[in-house]
């Protein structure tokens, strides 16, 4: 006991230098050395007994052997030695695994710090001491504020309060009915413009199709789209080196924009005529701000509706009509 305790004390922390603490701190630092003592005490006592079971299991565990060697002479003793030997094996195994899981305790106990413990146990009790104090003064804060009100006549908030919230749910509610009412004509808006853009599209096939008839004489690889008024709006047409621009009408040039709205009237021409109506196309000084590499791609975009139309063109410049395959009438 003496070696024992010898140890015990080499193992405390060194004291400290200065003043010694006093009476109440010394009982309750003993106190809590105690108190942790016995838990290592404990802990190391189920370590104990933890090993004494292991040497139990390790006795019995001979006495089999001793047992499996006095029934050698049997006819099946190999069979019953086989199995002796594996619960031997298991035996010594499990006594492996006892010892290791007691050293393992031993190195648990000796790195589990009591005094570090106990300084936890005071910093997280000054903590709950510190929050409390807190709760105490936010509790006296709200008994002032609950005086206050009541001094400055602030009674009846909760009806008040009861009565807008029930203006709120009636608010409420009207906001979701007419939310469901504007959702409603949303859904009627898509649907009307979805029948109107599938009209646009009924109306628009054909005489784009018209169109795209005559363009590629004009433009060679070229496609138009048209507008809500059933007009040319978008024109996409290949450059040099394989580029493809597009643009919108009002963004080419005057030339541009006449050689296609002729083209336009060409494919309505060919609508009418498809439904029966008689054409007559009167074109008066056209193309006149076309060049000449244009004027002559349009020259065959005209020959080819003279074909299904009557033409009649007005010019002041009559040289610049000479190869149409008509003859010239000079009118006086």
């Amino acid at each position: 006991r003496h070696a024992g305790a010898q140890v015990a004390l080499e193992r405390l922390p060194a004291t400290p230098a200065g003043e010694l603490p006093s009476m109440e701190e010394a009982e309750a630092a003993q106190e809590a050395a105690v108190a942790a003592e016995q838990a290592l005490r404990k802990t190391l006592g189920e370590a104990q007994r933890r090993q004494s079971a292991a040497q139990g299991a390790s006795e019995a565990a001979r006495r089999e052997l001793a047992a499996a060697q006095a029934t050698l002479a049997d006819p099946g003793r190999q069979q019953r030695q086989a199995q002796a030997n594996q619960q031997l094996l298991a035996a010594s195994a499990e006594a492996d695994a006892l010892a290791a899981r007691i050293d393992l305790t031993e190195t648990e106990l000796q790195a589990a710090r009591p005094d570090i413990v106990l300084q936890d146990i005071e910093r997280l009790r000054r903590s709950i001491e510190q929050l409390m104090r807190g709760h105490q003064q936010r509790r006296e804060q709200l008994l002032v504020l609950e005086s206050a009100l009541q001094q400055a006549g602030a009674q009846g908030l909760e009806e008040q309060r009861e009565a807008l919230a029930g203006q709120l749910a009636q608010a409420q509610r009207r906001q979701a009915d007419l939310q469901r009412r504007a959702e409603a004509l949303s859904l009627l808006c898509r649907k009307l413009e979805q029948k109107r853009q599938a009209t646009l599209t009924r109306l628009q096939a054909p005489l784009q199709a018209r169109m795209q008839h005559y363009l590629p004489l004009l433009m060679p690889g070229a496609t138009v789209e048209m507008d809500a008024g059933l007009a040319p709006a978008t024109l996409t047409r290949a450059r040099l080196g394989g580029a493809v621009e597009s643009g919108q009408l009002q963004e080419l040039s005057f030339g541009a924009r006449e050689q296609l709205r002729l083209i336009s009237r060409f494919a309505y021409a060919d609508l009418l005529q498809e439904a029966g109506r008689p054409t007559l196309l009167i074109l008066d000084d056209a193309l006149v701000h076309s060049d000449a590499p244009r004027l002559a791609q349009m020259k065959r975009v005209l020959f080819d509706a003279a074909q299904r139309h009557q033409v009649l063109l007005f010019t002041c410049h009559p040289e610049d009509w000479r190869d149409m395959g008509v003859a010239l009438r000079p009118l006086a």
